[in-house]
């Protein structure tokens, strides 16, 4: 009998890590022969390795007693730098562009637990998954209830750089409640979050300031506070107008004691036409045209099949698109662990449309007869969202006795979809 290594042990041995899988095993184990054991695709005799050892391989994803198909052999997540888990989609705000608007819950807010955000953050350090760090974000994360102090406080004893995304309510204001902790003024959150090793705090400058004159003075005030302690921050730049970047830039000179920011990065993002920022006009006239605009993305749909960056969203969901907000098309960390996640990535639908580039039929099939239900789409990125969390929705609905959806159901399946991602026609929207 032969054993076969899994995509996580290639992984980590592409990786350079199988150092940390001896720590695993109950005995020891020669490094030619776990290096073997990884890189060899026919695999290795199963007595070359102790009984024991070739058990607790299994138990822990790294090792199978079935050879890995081609699929299965690739290695998705060599790529992946950073992880963005976000804690929640609630919001104190209702921004006129926001992508998770459609998803948000009314009244409580619901949050990713503190317990299964640790253990992410453990299998994702294990696979080396924070070459570039981990981004918090929500939502807004720092409301009453969020566990985001507890989870900066755990990256930061994992020594793991991390970045977290506030819209800045809170500035300027008294008797602040984020979590369980009740903080005097914005200064003292600003200082706990620097206690807890924060690298960076992402701050929004876009046109929310004209639908919420009173944020852009909090903005302000939570920047010069970053400056006076030396926290380090950044304005995520969503086409903001000239006059809103121009007005807080002078007012930050003048609060700042005349002088320029030190601390300060600016990240320039355009606007994405999910949620509530769609058009609010023509419907899509080609359905040939998504395909072509999906090509255009700033991944150049890359994303989905070598992606940077994995992102978990409240309910547990893995995708690897940040504008496909409410999707898990990778798995769900509640059902399963990074590494189980990991060795099947290969073998997922969404993966493989992007990666084999058949855009056009899948499309063909499963949007063209229903494109009525939706806006015009504007964005290569909302295109390639788009299609990705259709081909989630179709892969669903599929059966074993039934492998394509009924046109019923994909009606439904549309109706839902146009909902969610806010990509609706108006006239659809009413009947």
């Amino acid at each position: 009998m032969r054993i076969f290594s899994t995509a996580s042990l290639r992984h980590l041995a592409q990786q350079k890590r199988l150092k940390q899988v001896e720590d695993l095993l109950p005995d020891a184990i020669s490094k030619k022969c776990l290096k073997r054991l990884a890189v060899m695709k026919t695999g290795i005799e199963a007595n070359e390795i102790p009984g024991s050892i070739t058990e607790s391989l299994v138990s822990h994803g790294l090792a199978q007693k079935e050879k890995l198909s081609e699929a299965e052999a690739r290695l998705p997540f060599l790529f992946v730098k950073g992880i963005n888990i976000e804690l929640t989609y609630s919001c104190n705000l209702a921004c006129s562009h926001c992508l998770q608007q459609p998803l948000r819950p009314s009244g409580t807010a619901s949050w990713f637990s503190t317990e299964l955000a640790e253990k992410v953050l453990q299998d994702a350090k294990w696979l080396g998954f924070f070459r570039q760090g981990l981004n918090v974000t929500g939502g807004e994360t720092f409301l009453a209830g969020s566990p985001v102090l507890e989870v900066l406080a755990i990256s930061h004893a994992m020594g793991i750089p991390t970045r977290a995304n506030t819209n800045a309510w809170w500035g300027e204001q008294s008797q602040i409640q984020i979590g369980t902790q009740r903080f005097s003024n914005d200064s003292d959150v600003v200082e706990a979050l620097t206690m807890r090793g924060l690298q960076r705090l992402a701050l929004s400058l876009d046109n929310r300031y004209k639908q919420y004159p009173q944020l852009l003075s909090r903005l302000v005030r939570v920047a010069s506070l970053c400056e006076q302690i030396g926290q380090d921050y950044e304005l995520v730049a969503t086409d903001p107008a000239k006059d809103i970047s121009g007005k807080f830039l002078a007012q930050l000179f003048v609060a700042n004691g005349s002088r320029k920011p030190h601390h300060l990065r600016v990240t320039p993002m355009t606007m994405v036409d999910v949620g509530v920022a769609s058009p609010r006009e023509a419907k899509i006239s080609n359905s040939k045209k998504l395909s072509v605009l999906a090509r255009t993305s700033d991944c150049k749909g890359e994303g989905f099949h070598r992606p940077h960056y994995l992102h978990i969203n409240p309910n547990g969901g893995v995708r690897s698109c940040t504008y496909a907000p409410g999707s898990g098309w990778h798995g769900n960390i509640k059902e399963q662990s990074l590494i189980e996640i990991l060795n099947t990535a290969a073998r997922n639908p969404v993966f493989c449309l992007f990666e084999q580039g058949n855009l056009e039929h899948f499309i063909e099939k499963y949007f063209e007869p229903w494109q009525y239900h939706y806006r015009e789409i504007q964005h290569g990125c909302a295109a390639s969202a788009l299609i990705a969390r259709l081909m989630e929705h179709v892969t669903k609905a599929m059966k074993v006795d039934k492998p394509h959806p009924s046109d019923e159901e994909m009606n439904a399946i549309h109706v839902q979809l146009s909902r969610e991602m806010g990509m609706e026609d108006p006239e659809q929207a009413q009947v």
